[in-house]
């Protein structure tokens, strides 16, 4: 179910299907198996065979829970794209042996990963890493607790279990990093994961700004991490992330840009694609990034070229899935032309200074304009000022989104001096404007004082230029 051409497009009768409306071919290997399985028996021979209970449990272990138990091991997913439905189960009385049955198909199917019948299953028993075995078995013990616990909580505490395990000596971070460095631990399974955590401090503050929001965000409904709450979706799985992360564990530098190939994919999926939502927290987006994990980090970073220049592309499949591939300029016309969503990624790195957020001054919210007796702080790189009066009339709000979106785009950081003329209302007006960018988990992350804001690799202060007889 991998190949595009075999896999089904859900037809009339059975939509919506698991989220999927009718005309769109299911991408995701394991719901496209589940589908066939449920709809069209007799294309399985073997499986159309067997008495309606068997079949009822094979179903399950292949749909029914929408779990992968490689997702939890090895922190790849949110908690909400692979627990929800397996507690909605739970819930609803399913069968012990079914369950049980689940566990016992994983092991066979990692068996089988690589047929060779003259070897056995080579796979398990000769190429599977002893320690990630162990992990799939010390993490077994966690789904009984799914039924007492929140898909959210289950998570964290399986994450700080594992932290505590590889770094006995080492503090779970108490900052807004920890979701975002545990998940990267369990993915990236590095040799030296005090090097790992160097890795993600080298990327530019953007990147890891990016990873720990995009990391945190649950796909739960009414759920968020308690070391790091993260409002909004949908949240995104980046299918086959731990790979390309293990691919490059070897050095600090690869770790470093592999880790911001991931953020690439994250930034592209949010800023073009799937753009944040309050409404959509209880959602997950699966993003297959098959062709980035089977090439070498230099290849990807690189400019990729065959006898045809290609470029990466972000596609959007449908409303549950996407796909990093390589496309030539005849297949991006194409996109263009059939009206597909899409997004094109620059994986080229360019590290920019760190923004060093200034010291709260005078009133908490607003600062007093003083710009005249202020120097440009090392690190913030070039300063814009900008007067402006929002109002309902929204023009001077498009024309902000519009600047910060386009100084993102620059490899270096920069600094707006944002002025608000006549009254302090003006910044009410602005806080309702962009309720969802200043959300928790939002694009623009408000700083202590609340007098500044960063969007990405920019920094905004904001003042008032008070004027009591406009007010």
């Amino acid at each position: 179910m991998k190949l595009p051409w075999i896999q089904p497009i859900v037809q009339p009768m059975h939509a919506p299907y698991n989220g999927y409306e009718a005309g769109v071919r299911i991408h995701d290997h394991d719901l496209a198996l589940s589908y066939v399985l449920e709809h069209f028996p007799a294309l399985l021979p073997s499986y159309g065979g067997l008495q309606l209970r068997e079949r009822q449990g094979v179903l399950f272990t292949q749909g029914k829970m929408q779990f992968n138990h490689g997702w939890f091991v090895q922190g790849e997913a949110p908690p909400g794209g692979m627990l929800s439905k397996f507690k909605a189960l739970l819930g609803t009385g399913a069968e012990q042996a079914d369950i049980d049955l689940y566990f016992l198909h994983w092991v066979t199917d990692l068996a089988g990963a690589e047929g060779t019948p003259m070897g056995g299953a080579e796979k398990l028993a000769l190429k599977f890493p002893h320690p990630v075995l162990t992990a799939f078995l010390w993490s077994m013990p966690y789904m009984s607790k799914l039924k007492a616990m929140s898909e959210t909580d289950l998570v964290e505490q399986y994450l700080e279990a594992q932290w505590k395990f590889h770094l006995p000596d080492t503090e779970i971070p108490s900052d807004a990093r920890a979701i975002a460095l545990m998940r990267i631990m369990l993915m990236a399974q590095a040799q030296n994961n005090l090097e790992l955590i160097e890795a993600f401090d080298d990327l530019p503050g953007a990147d890891q700004q990016c990873l720990i929001t995009e990391l945190s965000r649950t796909g739960c409904m009414g759920q968020t991490f308690k070391r790091h709450v993260v409002a909004g979706g949908p949240a995104f799985l980046v299918y086959y992330s731990p790979a390309l992360l293990q691919r490059n564990n070897k050095s600090k530098h690869d770790l470093t840009t592999a880790l911001h190939t991931l953020c690439v994919v994250l930034r592209g999926a949010r800023d073009a694609v799937w753009p944040m939502s309050l409404k959509a927290q209880g959602s997950t987006v699966i993003i297959m990034i098959e062709a980035l994990k089977s090439n070498d980090i230099s290849f990807v970073v690189g400019n990729p070229a065959s006898e045809a220049r290609s470029v990466w592309v972000l596609l959007r499949d449908n409303n549950h899935e996407g796909t990093v591939c390589l496309c030539t300029a005849t297949e991006l016309n194409a996109l263009y032309l059939e009206g597909s969503q899409f997004r094109v990624l620059d994986f080229t790195i360019q590290v920019p200074k760190e923004i060093a957020p200034k010291p709260a001054s005078g009133d908490p919210k607003v600062k007093p304009l003083n710009l005249l007796e202020e120097e440009g702080d090392e690190g913030e790189g070039n300063r814009i000022l900008v007067f402006t009066d929002m109002s309902t009339e929204c023009d001077d709000e498009c024309a902000i989104l519009w600047l910060v979106a386009a100084l993102n785009r620059r490899p270096v950081p920069a600094t707006i001096e944002l002025v608000q003329t006549d009254s302090h209302v003006r910044f009410q007006w602005m806080a309702h404007v962009f309720a969802n960018k200043f959300a928790p988990g939002g694009e623009w992350e408000l700083l202590e004082g609340r007098n500044s804001f960063r969007a990405g690799q920019v920094l905004v202060h904001m003042y008032l230029a008070h004027s009591p007889a406009h007010e």
